[in-house]
């Protein structure tokens, strides 16, 4: 009948022809990542051949430095395009510019922090042998960062064929440049990582030259993508590098308590359980890209079997993985490595091998949590896992040797994955329930349109939430009306809270009526202000029924000179008769403006309420309408400028429009006596708004907003000055 996003019965043709293309990019992934994973290998037993265990464990402390700054990258950048990323052709080149501009100025940063290290290492604390390592690192580690960014970028786009090929090449290169530093006698440590550089950067500028139409570079997009990845991506370096903590620490206190010798044995015993990477890694390399296909096309239920089927694979490969490991582990480390040391490892080798297990069985749920956002909790998980890890890999280093330092390891992922996979099933519980709801209450809406002859074959798509209600976008997949004579509305959806949903709704409605109808249309300065205009009043469920007005949120526009000065003014001209005869919007964020710069058109939206906005609506005391609009879209700034709301640039831009509206806003006021009153007006409803906020809070948010509100009182002060 219709077609919407909360639907799972009308995407399962779609997730059954993607089956597969997946079960194909299983086995590329693997492929892949045994390419991978095998140089990687060869290149330890080099080192380990050519030199020392001693040479072993500062190679290995070396990658332990490089395996975390992939992981950052991993975190902030690759995580969060695959999840974010738009399949339209233009938006997804735009991403894809600015993922790679991101990787980019992190390979910068990568290079600057490890030469200044290297520097002080060697001429501060006369380190040479340290710092030649560092130094390796620096020149390796943007190659390596970018070539990662290739790979990541070819599953994330469902082509694990391309990072196969890349991957290939630059095995050939590394194995080519390893095979004769062994033959001259110069593999080392420094000089293995210098290969591992070398093979990276010449397959990286063959990938760029290869792909780089497919990139569009925008500053803006750049801006936007950072403060998009950021949100998203903070928690999961958090988490990821608490997850790397509890990986390497072993090697770090092996190293304090036994030297760099027992760390290199250490280090050839998690070489030989790395024979899983192909597995674990492999296959996570296409689990993002599943969970979020699974999430965006099939909702909660389909992201839960996506998760429970990649669980099950991968228990069951990485169990038979550890068996083979039980049986000739100790066996296969004899072989590869020469030295009595290296006797003897049989139960480090188990115990890591079960640690392999637990640490493949929580990269589902993690993959999961990350395409539904919700990164802090993988970190919180990480943070109480990695603090236990700490204190039993101390206890039982020091007190077992390798077989403690393995153990620590174990309990470690296990905790890890056991929290992931709690979180991750509340996560989807509450995110069934919402989707369940919202799915009836969209259905019993859309029903209405159809017994009113409207389009059957509708399309809806969520546009946007908040406190007390939800945006739909309801537009008509055959080009027929969707209400009336319009192809598109949109269905603001009310909380169902007892009285409180149909009453909330009957009073925006009403409100939305009279600004629509007390301003209308108007050109101003040669822009167009409108109100939206509420077609249909629901009861049950509690929804307004309105037009869709054109634009896109302040964020997202391309604001640079005079146009933002012209839009703050005409704004307020557009304002002025309604403040005149007392008419407040009433919620008067830039959240609730739209902006369309091409047609320089603003649309309002989502006039105010005592529910939304109690300081815009006090029984007693009213101050004038201007300053009521004014005081809240100074008090949103001041909170978005304290809390480091969106990147540097987006706040700056606010803060310059905020600037200009009040300039013009009590400019309008008349006399210089009649500005004043207003200037001291708006002041003090901008107090009033933080004010409120911090009496509506309760506990630590409450201590937090107490203790911030002088400074946000200060920044209205600063920029009133600057009026």
């Amino acid at each position: 009948m219709f077609k919407t996003v909360l639907d799972k019965h009308s995407v399962a043709g779609l997730m059954s022809g993607m089956m597969g293309l997946l079960r194909k990019a299983h086995s590329i992934a693997l492929l892949d990542q045994i390419v991978v994973s095998g140089t990687s290998f060869v290149a330890t037993v080099a080192v380990a051949r050519a030199g020392s265990a001693h040479e072993l464990g500062a190679y290995a402390i070396a990658i332990s430095i490089l395996a975390v700054l992939i992981s950052f990258q991993d975190s902030v950048v690759l995580t969060p395009y695959t999840v974010h990323r738009d399949h339209s052709n233009r938006k997804s080149r735009e991403q894809a510019g600015a993922a790679f501009g991101l990787s980019v100025g992190l390979a910068g940063v990568g290079i600057a922090g490890l030469l200044l290290i290297g520097l002080v290492l060697g001429l501060v604390f006369e380190m040479t042998q340290v710092a030649r390592i560092v130094w390796a690192l620096a020149f390796a580690a943007p190659f390596v960062l970018l070539r990662e960014f290739g790979r990541r970028y070819a599953f994330a786009h469902m082509a694990p064929m391309h990072a196969v090929i890349q991957d290939a090449v630059a095995v050939v290169l590394q194995l080519g440049a390893l095979a004769l530093l062994f033959v001259t006698g110069q593999m080392t440590a420094s000089t293995a990582i210098l290969a591992l550089g070398f093979a990276c950067l010449v397959t990286d500028i063959g990938w760029y030259f290869r792909f780089r139409r497919d990139m569009v570079f925008d500053r803006t997009a750049l801006r936007k993508s950072w403060g998009a990845s950021w949100n998203l991506g903070k928690w999961l370096a958090g988490s990821r590098l608490g997850t790397n903590i509890q990986g390497y620490v072993s090697y770090w206190l092996t190293t304090m308590f036994f030297g760099a010798a027992t760390t290199g044995v250490y280090a050839a015993s998690m070489t030989i359980v790395s024979f899983s990477n192909p597995i674990i890694f492999g296959l996570g390399n296409v689990l993002t890209p599943r969970t979020a296909l699974a999430w965006k096309t099939g909702g909660a239920s389909a992201l839960w079997r996506v998760a429970i089927v990649e669980a099950r694979l991968l228990a069951v490969l990485a169990s038979a993985f550890a068996v083979l490991v039980m049986l000739v582990g100790d066996q296969i480390m004899l072989l590869l490595y020469h030295g009595s040391e290296f006797a003897g490892q049989g139960q480090t080798l188990i115990v890591l091998s079960l640690a392999m297990i637990a640490l493949a069985l929580g990269r589902p749920a993690a993959s999961g949590l990350a395409t539904l956002e919700r990164s802090k909790e993988i970190f919180n998980v990480a943070v109480f896992a990695t603090l236990i890890t700490l204190v039993l890999a101390v206890v039982l280093t020091f007190t077992w040797g390798l077989v403690g330092a393995a153990t620590g390891y174990l309990a470690g992922n296990l905790l890890n994955t056991a929290g992931r996979w709690v979180v991750f099933h509340r996560a989807l519980r509450v995110s069934t329930s919402s989707e369940n709801d919202i799915t009836a209450s969209i259905n019993a809406i859309i029903a209405d349109f159809e017994a009113d002859g409207a389009s059957a074959s509708t399309m809806v798509t969520k546009i946007g939430a908040g406190d007390h209600a939800t945006a739909f976008m309801v537009s008509s997949s055959d080009g027929t009306p969707v209400w009336q004579s319009r192809d598109r509305i949109v269905v603001k959806l009310f909380n169902s809270d007892g009285n409180t949903g149909q009453t909330e709704a009957q009073v925006q409605f009403t409100a939305m009526a009279e600004l629509h109808k007390s301003f209308g249309p108007m050109d101003n300065s040669g822009w167009t202000v409108e109100a939206a205009q509420p077609l249909k009043l629901c009861q049950q469920p509690p929804a307004i029924v309105m037009e869709k007005v054109g634009g896109a949120h302040f964020d997202r526009c391309d604001w640079h000179g005079e146009p933002l000065r012209q839009a703050a003014g005409a704004l307020v001209n557009a304002l002025s008769p309604n403040w005149k005869s007392g008419r407040a919007h009433g919620d008067f964020g830039l959240q609730n403006v739209l902006f369309d710069l091409c047609e320089q058109r603003m649309g309002l939206i989502d006039p105010g309420t005592y529910l939304s906005c109690p300081s815009c609506h006090l029984p007693t005391g009213r101050p004038m309408a201007a300053a009521l609009d004014m005081g809240h879209l100074l008090a949103d700034l001041a909170r978005d400028q304290v809390h480091r709301r969106g990147g540097s640039t987006e706040r700056s831009l606010r803060q310059a429009f905020v600037i200009n509206f009040l300039k013009a806003g009590i400019a309008s006021a008349g006399a210089r006596h009649e500005q004043a009153i207003l200037m001291a007006a708006v002041k003090s409803s901008a107090i009033a708004h933080m004010e409120e906020l911090v009496r509506r809070a309760n506990g630590v948010k409450w201590l937090w907003l107490r203790a911030v509100l002088p400074i946000k009182c200060a920044l209205i002060s600063t920029v009133l000055a600057k009026v």
